[in-house]
């Protein structure tokens, strides 16, 4: 592209570098890859409009790059092009470049320099889940001067030109952020934006722009490759699309002189056939091309000939246009410029613009049984001319399978022109199977979809697989299934599904006894529990118990904190001991939960107690004897009741004691004694219950009597009669512990005291003698008393007493009006005792303190005795003296009376008027007070103040301040003004004894008011006031009263209207007033002050005017709200002028700046001038006033998401997340940094969390520059566990805890890629003495495991061996002093096998059980039938006893005896063998026993 000669709306982009990416396989999902063999490039002519293909850029940032390697002679320049050029505001002119350019010699023709710079572009694009970077390596630059000899431009370019630069330098590439090219680099030799002349539509220089390039004096070519990496430094598998276009500049020296004096426009790509799959050309195509295989593997593109440019994009891309498909994720290429040209690159990726979208029916499946998994994949098919180059010539969609999945079978592939996400059914079309290809070999499915099909929008494949219950079980990780549809050779990878293994646990109930469970125990299993992730620690289940099971506290096991189950028919309990274990962690298998029963049966015991034939309680002494109870007996025992334990020795009957039987079994009782007659079962047997063996007992009592006695308690002798009344003596009546009391006795008739006797006592029992009365005591000696042992004697006393009289007091009032009690309380009490002759007064008594009346009282009478009632209403009076004194006693009682008088208390009320504010009260209100009243109210009394009336010709009149005819008000001439009654000062007076009831009223006074007037006047004759001095007359002031002193209100002149100091008539310290051409100067008041003497106060102010001279002034305002002129503003405002102008003249103010730079505030000071001109002299001087306004310096703010965390990168979601913010702000704006965005990230590539730490500022002030937030994240890891789990080798056995205890314990956690060594176990075998086994430790299933995503667990594997003993027997004889002969001996059985505890070994009988020796017969007696081993070997034990045979009977004398043979003499030994042996056989036939023939 020609950027000399082009016109200047044209600034095409001459080539692109897009790349389509292959997705690298996600961790954890299974890899399917295409091998690919570099072939001949495929070149092909088509109708695709390459100027229409939509691939995604990869944007090389210039704000975000790292300079890997510069070369010494590599200048690397950044510009801000709005400080060199005002911008036009096309898409072709950038704010920002970053210039490449070399420092080369210039004396040089052609120059060449190696590696001249390497860039590595992060953050270009977040593509499959991966952020990635663009590597550009500039391998060589390749400078060429152009001879413009023979040209227009020979004499401007010469050599000797070029080096009168020697600080300039020459461009190879730039970068920069104008809206057309932002986001590629441009190799060129020519810096567009430097102001030369033809350039001068597009730019213009202003003052200070810089022109550093020689331009147009060397061509360039570039050799560059292009490398599209994955952040973490890995290389992306991605293949790069390259559209190459607007190859159309063909050199000036060209044109000028010919072709190939100079350098036109070029692309070349080397290793074409190597480097590149496909290379399309539209069938516009019309630059010239150069064929790999004409130009040994490199591919050229020149312009066409004669061309002389364009600017539309079909010219650029399909005319002058190719796009080529590379086969990896590099390019290496060479752009050439002409003489004043260059070509863009920027970088793409093809990607789909849906991903391929796979699902599952099952996100969970159980791994103990055999199941199925039904997926669906769909994808969109991509559009030739749009989403991809070229016609697609094969379209597959391919998963390779998890191993667990078996047996693919495709249920159906259907495509749809619904461009939906989810079409509907009826929207999609199943298509035969003749129109597409399906391949199951090896674990993978591939479907290739018939080219036919390709026109619709979508495809969808739903294939179903099996799941094996064996290879669950074996893995149980989650199946991870990713499908990747591939077109042609370009792939896009879908989501990943996921399913889940599980696993199930249940339960089993066993008896610890071995014995089966009844039926009400075993239905109690918990049910089983499905689908548990595996890793899970499960517990078991919980159960129930129905109360209908439960046992009660009858039966023998009961125990109300455990899990019971009766059992009726084994006659007992099952108690739930435990589990076998707490809990299990699912992993590698199902889990299962055994519970273990205990039965206890019932038992039962003999048990006694003791009976009294008579039906009462036992004595706790017989009970005492009762036989101890027997317990745990079962059913079938035979018990028999044993003999009454002996008595405690206090309770042994001794022979002296009252029935005493030595042949019988007695106890000692504290009233008698007790015999015992025998058990109701002497015998019994156990059958389901207790045995009650019940004893009798016969009780025996002893009696007891009572007697009583009469006594005199003074010196004075019992008379007869009195002794003859003594109650009788009872004999033998009475039990031990009985309650007796004394009989009752009769007073004979003669001697019952009378009622009227003085002495008569009702409540007493008395006895009438001839001088006196006896009276008994009040009881006899004892009452109630228990008979204990012994009998009972009552005694009771007699007290003599003479006759005597009684001295009596009465209180009583004169009128007979009943006294109140607490008078009558303090009456004398009365006294007896007073015989005949006896000389009586009456007594004293004292009048309460509470009822004393004072000295104070109103109803106190001295020296009298009184009393004040209670109720406090009154007083009673006493009379001097009681009604007789020095009576004698004659016979009879004495009473004594005193008459009492009564008083009522009475009281009166006063009120009473006050003014409010304590001032004396005219007297007219003091003549209306209410009069006193006297004794006229009683005690508790409520009184209230008597009413009164204000005179009518003292009431206020209608209409006048204060008149209110509702209230009582007086009016007072004297004071000017009205008082008001306000109310007494209590509503009412309960009467409390006294006559100090004082109401008092209280009045308020309200002076009268009064107003205070002023008035200006003109004190110059022929002269008014102007309006604005009789607009400042003060106004008027009320609220004065008579007393009050009042002045002249102050009255204020406003600036506005003020004469100026400046005026000639100007008077220091006078208030004047300017008034056109004169001043008005305030002379005084008419008085200085007038006291209120109830009227209105009026004061007169006097003006006098003055003729003033003119100047005038000058003024700056801002008129920025809240800013105040600086000083910088201030220093130019011209000084004021004073007595310059007469009436008339025309007057202007002095000059001033337009503009002033005020640096402290950042920003620029503008006015318009003087807001008036040619102002005539009138009345005053004129002001000038001049506005200025202020526009500060705009700045942005920026934002930075960083990573906190060393070699973490943060990844795109966080990047995409960076806040923006379109405001601008100036000088002393306070920002605060934006945080409306997520603060914690979930980062699934890196398996971890990204945290917000902060930003480096909360808030920042703007000064005088742009400012920038620069936030930091922190990546913290996800860690997981480390589990150990143990397995039997024997799935029959579980492993015990003495094994379990050995399991290894990590409390530590790990992050993702970690690899972890298992912990190492002992070989030492570990032995369970409850079941009798050595368990050794295999190993573990994996020495070493490595984090991926999830804890891990290493299972370990024991194998249990079985200890094995063996068993032996053993002869022992049964006859004392006899050893067991040989022949015995010999016949042990013998056991070669081994055998394991628990194993029952039924004994081998011998051989022989009975042996014949001389004097008689070994009977063997039998081992026992079989032993059960137990942790030990084992041995049967038998028993041989010797019989003797009987004594010989006698026989006839046998002839004598041959000699006997000599050991070892053959000739003999047979015939007596033989014959003893013929003996043994006649023997044998004569007891009916055949000899064997092998005996």
């Amino acid at each position: 592209m020609d950027k000399r000669y082009n016109s200047p709306g044209r600034r095409a982009i001459v080539a692109g570098l897009m790349a389509a990416t292959l997705l690298s396989n996600v961790s954890g999902v299974a890899k399917y890859a295409y091998a690919e063999t570099p072939t001949t490039a495929q070149i092909k002519t088509t109708n695709v409009d390459l100027a229409k293909l939509k691939l995604q850029k990869l944007n090389l940032n210039m704000n975000d790059y790292e300079v890997v390697h510069k070369d010494p002679t590599t200048q690397i320049n950044t510009f801000d092009s709005s400080a060199y050029f005002s911008q036009p505001g096309n898409g072709w002119a950038p704010t920002s470049i970053i210039q490449f350019s070399s420092q080369i010699d210039k004396s040089k023709d052609h120059i060449v320099i190696d590696n001249p710079v390497e860039i590595l572009f992060k953050n270009t694009g977040y593509y499959f889940g991966r952020q990635t970077n663009v590597r550009m390596k500039v391998n060589r630059v390749y400078y060429d001067a152009i001879d413009y000899s023979g040209t227009s431009y020979a004499s401007t370019s010469t050599r000797e030109r070029r080096m009168s630069k020697p600080g300039d330098e020459v461009m190879f590439a730039e970068l920069d952020n104008a809206a057309g090219e932002n986001g590629v680099v441009q190799f060129t030799n020519y810096n567009f934006y430097t102001g030369e002349p033809n350039a001068a539509p597009y730019v213009h220089p202003v003052q200070g722009s810089k022109q550093n390039t020689l331009n147009s004096w060397y061509t360039m070519r570039a050799d560059v490759t292009y490398t599209i990496e994955y952040a973490d430094g890995t290389q992306a598998d991605m293949k790069l699309v390259v559209p190459v276009g607007d190859l159309d500049v063909i050199s000036y020296v060209n044109k000028a002189k010919g072709d190939g004096a100079g350098q036109n426009e070029m692309f070349e790509l080397p290793n074409a056939d190597s480097q590149a799959s496909k290379i399309i050309f539209n069938r516009n195509f019309a630059a010239r091309l150069t064929r790999p295989s004409d130009n040994n593997g490199t591919m050229v593109i020149n312009p066409p000939a004669n061309s002389i440019g364009g600017n539309s994009l079909d010219w650029m891309y399909n005319t002058t246009g190719a796009t080529i498909r590379s086969r990896s994720n590099s390019l290496t290429f060479t752009s050439g410029s002409a003489d004043a040209s260059g070509t863009d690159f920027g970088v793409y990726v093809e990607h789909p613009a849906v991903d391929p979208v796979k699902k599952v029916d099952k996100t969970r499946i159980a791994s103990y049984q055999d199941g199925k998994l039904v997926y669906t994949i769909q994808s969109t098919i991509p559009k030739v001319g749009t989403d991809v180059i070229d016609d697609i010539d094969e379209f597959s969609i391919d998963d390779l399978l998890d191993n667990r999945l078996k047996n693919v079978t495709v249920k159906g592939v259907y495509v749809t022109d619904s461009e939906d996400a989810d079409p509907s059914t009826a929207d999609w079309r199943k298509l035969p199977p003749n129109k597409y290809t399906i391949d199951t070999t090896g674990q993978k499915l591939k479907v290739n979809i018939d080219k036919s099909q390709l026109g619709h929008k979508q495809v969808k494949v739903i294939f179903e697989t099996d799941t094996l219950a064996t290879d669950l079980s074996a893995d149980t990780s989650i199946i991870n299934n990713q499908a990747t549809v591939h077109t042609d050779d370009v792939p896009s990878k879908s989501n990943v599904t996921r399913t889940q293994p599980t696993y199930k646990f249940d339960h089993e109930f066993v008896a610890e006894d071995g014995s089966q469970l009844p039926g009400d125990v075993t239905t109690l299993t918990p049910g089983t529990t499905e689908d548990i992730t595996p890793g899970t620690t499960v517990t078991p289940n919980l159960f129930t118990v129905p109360d209908a099971s439960k046992p009660d506290t009858s039966y023998k096991g009961y125990d109300a904190s455990k899990v019971q189950v009766k059992d009726d028919t084994k006659n007992g309990v099952w108690s739930f001991k435990s589990w076998d274990k707490a809990n299990e962690t699912l992993d590698h298998k199902n889990g299962h939960f055994i519970g273990t029963w205990a039965f206890t049966p019932n038992a039962y015991a003999q048990t006694y107690k003791y009976v009294m034939s008579d039906g009462s309680a036992v004595p706790a002494e017989v009970n005492a004897t009762l036989p101890a109870r027997v317990g745990d007996l079962v059913d079938g025992t035979n018990v028999t009741a044993a003999n009454p334990l002996a008595p405690a020795a206090e309770n042994v009957m001794q022979p002296t004691d009252k029935g005493y039987d030595a042949n019988k079994t007695q106890v000692k009782l504290p009233h008698g004694y007790a015999d015992f007659v025998g058990w109701d079962i002497p015998a019994a047997t156990i059958n389901r219950a207790d045995v009650l063996h019940t004893g009798t007992w016969e009780y025996h009592e002893n009696l007891w009597g009572k007697s009583h006695e009469f006594k005199s308690n003074t010196d004075k002798p019992l008379p007869a009669g009195i002794t003859a009344i003594t109650p009788a003596t009872v004999n033998d009546q009475y039990h031990d512990g009985d309650t007796i009391n004394a009989d009752s006795f009769q007073i004979p008739a003669e001697n019952v005291v009378p009622s009227t006797n003085p002495l008569y006592d009702a409540s007493k029992v008395q006895y009438l003698d001839e001088h006196g009365v006896w009276t008994a005591d009040d009881a006899w000696d004892k009452s109630n008393v228990v008979v204990d042992h012994a009998d009972t004697h009552f005694v009771r006393g007699w007290t003599y007493q003479a006759n005597s009289y009684a001295k009596n007091h009465k209180f009583e009032s004169v009128d007979g009006t009943p006294l109140p009690t607490e008078l009558t309380a303090i009456t004398p009490a009365s006294s007896n005792g007073y015989e005949d002759g006896t000389v009586l007064n009456a007594d004293a008594f004292e009048v309460p303190a509470a009822n004393k009346v004072d000295a104070s009282d109103k109803l106190y009478q001295e020296g009298k005795t009184q009393f004040r009632s209670n109720d406090g209403m009154g007083v009673w009076t006493a009379e001097p003296a009681w009604d007789k004194h020095d009576v004698t006693v004659d016979h009879g009682d004495v009473t004594f009376t005193l008459k009492w008088s009564y008083s009522e208390y009475k009281f009166g009320k006063q009120h009473k008027f006050v003014a409010e504010d304590g001032s004396e009260l005219p007297q007219g209100i003091k003549d209306i007070t209410p009069a006193s009243v006297e004794n006229q109210y009683k005690p508790n009394e409520v009184i209230t103040a008597d009413g009164f009336e204000v005179p009518a010709d003292k009431k206020p009149a209608d209409g006048t301040e204060y008149a209110d005819a509702s209230k009582k008000q007086f009016v007072d001439t004297e004071r000017d003004g009205v008082w008001e009654f306000i109310g007494w000062d209590k509503d009412n007076i309960t009467v409390d004894h006294s006559d100090d009831n004082l109401f008092t009223g209280t009045w308020r006074f309200s002076p009268y008011h009064h107003k205070q007037t002023h008035e200006f006047v003109s004190g110059t004759e022929g002269k008014q006031l102007p309006e604005k001095i009789l607009n400042m007359t003060p106004g008027e002031v009320g609220g004065l009263v008579t007393g009050n002193t009042a002045t002249p209100s102050t009255f204020t002149v406003a600036d506005r209207d003020k004469t100026p100091a400046t005026n000639r008539e100007y008077q220091e310290g006078k208030i004047q007033v300017a008034d056109g051409a004169g001043s008005w100067t305030f002379k005084s008041w008419d008085k200085d002050s007038e006291t209120v003497n109830k009227n209105d106060v009026h004061f007169t102010g006097t003006w006098e005017y003055n003729e003033p001279s003119f100047g005038k002034t000058h003024k700056y305002v801002s008129e920025t709200e809240g800013m105040e002129l600086p000083k910088v503003v201030n220093d130019t405002l011209p000084g004021n002028v004073t007595d310059a102008y007469k009436r008339g003249e025309v007057v202007n103010g002095d000059t001033i700046p337009n503009e002033v730079t005020d640096e402290d505030n950042d920003g620029v000071w503008t006015t318009t001038g003087w807001k008036t001109k040619d102002v005539t002299i009138e009345n005053s001087d004129p002001d000038f006033v001049a506005g200025w306004t202020f526009k500060a310096n705009p700045h942005k703010a920026t934002y930075e998401f960083v990573s906190g965390t060393p070699g973490k990168e943060l990844p795109k979601p966080i990047v995409d997340m960076t806040p923006t913010d379109p405001s601008e702000y100036t000088k002393g704006t306070e920002v605060p940094a934006k945080s409306e965005f997520e603060k914690t990230v979930k980062d699934e590539d890196n398996d971890g969390t990204w945290t917000f730490k902060s930003y480096d500022h909360d808030k920042q002030t703007v000064e005088k520059s742009d400012i920038k937030f620069v936030g930091t994240w922190e990546f913290t890891p996800n860690t997981y566990p480390v589990g150990y789990e143990f397995k039997s080798t024997d799935p029959k056995r579980e492993l015990p805890k003495v094994v379990k205890d050995k399991l290894p314990k990590d409390d530590k956690t790990y992050i993702t890629k970690t690899p972890v060594d298992a912990q190492k176990i002992p070989n030492d075998p570990v032995y369970d003495p409850e079941l009798d086994i050595d368990w050794t430790f295999n190993k573990w299933d994996s020495p070493k495991k490595t984090i991926e995503r999830e804890g891990i667990k290493f299972t370990g594997e024991w194998t249990p061996k079985q200890r094995e003993y063996k068993v032996t027997y053993k002869f022992t004889s049964g006859t004392p002093g006899k050893e067991l002969p040989k022949e015995v001996t010999e016949l042990l059985p013998k056991d070669d096998k081994t055998y394991v505890t628990g194993s029952k070994v039924k004994s081998n009988k011998p051989s022989k059980t009975e042996v014949k020796v001389d004097g008689g017969t070994w009977k063997f007696k039998e081992f026992p039938p079989e032993l059960t081993i137990d942790k030990k070997d084992g041995e049967f034990a038998g028993e041989w006893v010797f019989e003797a045979d009987p004594a010989p009977t006698p026989e006839p004398q046998k002839p004598a005896a041959k000699p006997v043979p000599k050991t070892g003499d053959a000739t003999t030994t047979a015939p007596v063998v033989g014959g003893i042996a013929a003996i043994m056989t006649s023997i044998l036939a004569f007891f009916g026993i055949k000899r064997k023939s092998d005996d």
